[in-house]
């Protein structure tokens, strides 16, 4: 399966990936597991709770919500959902109770504005997925942290978790929950996994990163091993082509 890795200058590094899944059914009033329907690798955001510094400190992310579509008319998401009110950056931090929240991962479309403008507007919601408008893309979506506000501890970084999806898999999911809901299943799920990288489960590409060098493993035992060369007057990169007996 594909995978997107993202990595910092302290050593950690994160996988980025979102899987669908849709509710099976109980039997005798048992919980059964969900059934898996395929999954996507992403790239998180710098802004919100998928932003490098907050992974970091929580070890990973994990949200699950109720997989709704890019909404007929606003599938930008440059605007509130009907009947939801506007994001208030004033209220948004004093809000400490989880129940107030939307158990929704709500897809929107790239475009119209900037990305944590869409995030704010579905503040509400476990997650954002954002469709990229080129099919084969995936960067890491910027974000403004003009509007934080230091002294009650409110930021951009209290934000939902949005990722970024590839605009042939925004399709993909996008068909995916049509497909389930024509045949009357609307308990369709988006489960965002920012998960921590460890050298006891390797999984490739093995992304690494030090303030000294930046390191990219490869699962056919080769890498790239970067080391920065601020003495050089471009203040570039110095690559070396590695091998590594690292296995998955």
């Amino acid at each position: 399966s594909r995978h997107v890795v993202v990595a910092d200058l302290e050593t950690n590094s994160f996988k980025c990936e979102v899987v669908i899944t849709k509710k099976s059914n109980s039997v005798e009033g048992k919980s059964e597991p969900d059934i898996f329907l395929s999954n996507f690798p992403c790239s998180p955001a710098f802004f919100g709770k998928a932003n490098m510094p907050n992974l970091a400190t929580s070890g990973g992310e994990l949200v699950r919500g109720l997989l709704r579509p890019p909404t007929p008319g606003s599938e930008l998401g440059c605007r509130p959902p009907d009947g939801a009110s506007p994001f208030d950056q004033d209220t948004f931090c004093q809000v400490e109770d989880e129940s107030t929240a939307d158990e929704v991962v709500q897809l929107v479309r790239r475009g119209g504005c900037n990305f944590i403008r869409k995030a704010e507007n579905h503040h509400r919601n476990e997650g954002i997925i954002v469709i990229n408008s080129k099919p084969n893309e995936l960067f890491v979506m910027a974000g403004d942290k003009s509007q934080s506000r230091p002294e009650e501890d409110c930021s951009s970084d209290d934000l939902p978790v949005s990722v970024l999806v590839s605009g042939q898999d925004g399709d993909s999911i996008t068909k995916l929950l049509h497909e389930e809901e024509s045949e009357g299943n609307y308990l369709v799920y988006a489960n965002i996994l920012l998960t921590k990288e460890s050298d006891e489960w390797i999984e490739f590409p093995h992304v690494t990163g030090s303030k000294e060098a930046l390191s990219i493993l490869a699962r056919n035992g080769w890498g790239i091993h970067a080391v920065p060369q601020a003495d050089t007057e471009k203040h570039g990169w110095q690559l070396f082509i590695t091998q590594h007996n690292k296995r998955a």
